[in-house]
């Protein structure tokens, strides 16, 4: 459950902010604002942790600010530091929909829990585009907001590159790049969903040791192309439609030339296509999502099954059918979350 006993809540209609003094049922809770106790929806119920995040941009709303001064902003009050370290705060924000939340955009800062001033740059980027640059100062325990990112694009193995340099001693810098695979965002997700948190943060690295480490450059960052095979990997740009409705996993969707390739090699192609898109639907709460497969020998279908079969076991998915489409006759299998 989103809410609990005792968090703060903003309430939309009353645009105010209460407190939850009792959970009625899955639907609705009994709220606390000021001496005042009422009933509540919880669709008209949001935590406030962004509100009270943007509460200083908002009171500068209009005013006309440039990237390169983009000033250090406090965006939460902590009860606890987090260990000594440079951090990238992850804020994912959520969209309703019906009954169920989808994370929309996830908000991304920079926070040093350190005693050093550091200078930084920033590459936000994919396999092919740059999404976001950044060149500006962190300085001791203090927070940075940076940008925010779609979550088609978050959820899409982004890589973020950056480096480091101590103020105080220009020769201790740290140069690297973080990727993060929809595996791991899904389980960032969910450990922050049960622990009721609204933020996941990611170590970057804890001190710059005296002997600069010489690692990637952030100029030649590029994802290598296979020399075997091209793979057409799942399009993010048109994520919500794709996963809500269906996954082509024919392999001459997936591979340019499919003819050097033996037959077992096209069907791990064609099962790694499988999982990918199945965990990008998961992660995005999508309620259901359509795999055509084909009919021939049944050999991927058998696979599929075989790995939908597990995950129903282990509770995470609801069902899956074969039956007939007049589309894809026997040749699709539809998902349910």
């Amino acid at each position: 459950m989103k809410f609990s006993v005792g968090d703060p809540v903003y309430v939309i209609s009353a645009k105010e902010e209460g407190v939850i003094v009792e959970i009625i049922d899955m639907n609705t809770a009994k709220i606390r604002m000021g001496t005042a106790v009422f009933h509540a929806f919880f669709e008209d119920l949001e935590h406030p942790y962004l509100r009270w995040f943007l509460k200083e941009q908002q009171q500068q709303k209009g005013k006309k600010v440039f990237i390169e001064n983009i000033q250090t902003e406090k965006f939460y009050q902590r009860q606890s530091k987090l260990p000594s370290g440079v951090y990238l705060i992850c804020f994912p924000q959520y969209q309703i929909e019906g009954m169920e939340e989808r994370v929309e955009k996830v908000k991304l800062l920079l926070y040093n829990e350190t005693n050093h001033n550091y200078t930084f740059s920033y590459i936000a980027k994919s396999r092919t585009e740059t999404f976001f640059e950044l060149e500006n100062n962190l300085y001791a325990h203090a927070e940075f907001y940076i940008h925010d990112l779609s979550f088609e694009i978050f959820a899409n193995s982004p890589v973020f590159a950056y480096k480091f340099t101590n103020d105080a001693d220009p020769r201790l810098e740290i140069e690297s790049q973080l990727t993060l695979k929809p595996k791991k965002i899904h389980e960032y997700l969910e450990s922050i969903k049960y622990a009721n948190h609204p933020f996941f943060s990611i170590l970057l690295f804890e001190k710059i040791v005296e002997k600069p480490v010489e690692v990637v450059n952030i100029d030649t960052l590029s994802f290598k192309k296979s020399s075997k095979e091209k793979i057409q990997h799942f399009d993010f740009s048109n994520l919500e439609r794709k996963s809500r409705y269906e996954i082509d996993l024919h392999i001459e969707k997936l591979v340019e030339n499919s003819e050097h390739l033996s037959s077992s090699g096209k069907l791990q192609v064609q099962l790694r296509e499988f999982e990918k898109s199945l965990d990008l639907a998961m992660i995005t709460h999508q309620r259901s999502v359509v795999f055509i497969h084909g009919v021939g020998k049944g050999i991927l279908k058998t696979e599929i099954h075989k790995i939908l079969s597990s995950k129903q076991q282990k509770k995470k998915i609801r069902a899956f059918t074969n039956n007939y489409d007049i589309r894809y006759g026997y040749g699709a299998t539809e998902v349910f979350f």
